[in-house]
């Protein structure tokens, strides 16, 4: 799952993942109560990761990792931060709150799509 309230981003991140492996399932969210809306959702499936960008209108991607740990369904899904700043700011809080790990977006696409494959690398095990 991705949280992202920009399309273009949303729509890089699926081809980014595509390139990594074209078997992984995208699943988008447009804003972080979009993704709260599908994580609580019984009738579908959890994602086995969940990237959340940080700087979103409304409900920020703090908050968002704040509400998506209190859901006893989906509290153990690894849950990147995924920024356009720079991580080190978050870093701390961002784990204590129960975050894996922050990544910052690069303006370099492969250089982001390394970044992605490493944390999926860590998820899946692949």
């Amino acid at each position: 799952m991705y949280i992202d309230d920009l399309a273009p981003d949303r729509m890089l991140f699926r081809e980014m993942l595509k390139s990594i492996d074209k078997f992984i399932k995208y699943v988008p969210a447009k804003s972080g109560q979009d993704g709260l809306d599908y994580l609580n959702d019984k009738e579908l499936q959890l994602p086995d990761y969940i990237f959340l960008d940080v700087i979103m209108p409304g409900m920020d991607g703090i908050e968002c990792l704040q509400k998506i740990k209190k859901i006893k369904r989906a509290k153990h899904i690894p849950l990147y931060m995924y920024t356009i700043s720079k991580p080190q700011s978050i870093k701390e809080t961002i784990k204590l709150l129960g975050a894996v790990d922050c990544i910052q977006k690069k303006i370099q696409v492969e250089k982001s799509t390394l970044a992605i494959a490493k944390a999926l690398n860590k998820v899946i095990g692949k």
